[in-house]
């Protein structure tokens, strides 16, 4: 994150300050890699590399599974909530 402030000077001097500017030097993350599936027990794990993050934290992914028609894909937020769920996120 950068700060920035001016000011402007005229033939009677400095005027005073502006208030401070933040921006964030950042993009879009890139696209996560394939993801690795396993078996455990009767549910299954799905592991990714995080993907550069484009300057600023990862807060979430959007984790959508195919469903049983072969066409739709659903969030199963009660399962895998990987928006907003810490622990899924971190790990």
């Amino acid at each position: 994150m950068y700060n920035f402030r001016y000011r402007v000077r005229n033939i009677f001097g400095w005027s005073p300050y502006s208030n401070v500017l933040q921006a964030i030097a950042a993009k879009i993350p890139d696209r996560p890699a394939v993801p690795n599936t396993y078996n455990v027990g009767t549910s299954v794990r799905i592991q990714w590399v995080a993907p550069y993050n484009g300057g600023t934290t990862l807060i979430g992914y959007n984790v959508q599974i195919l469903a049983k028609d072969g066409i739709t894909f659903t969030e199963e937020l009660n399962y895998c909530n990987a928006r907003t769920d810490t622990t899924i996120i971190a790990n």
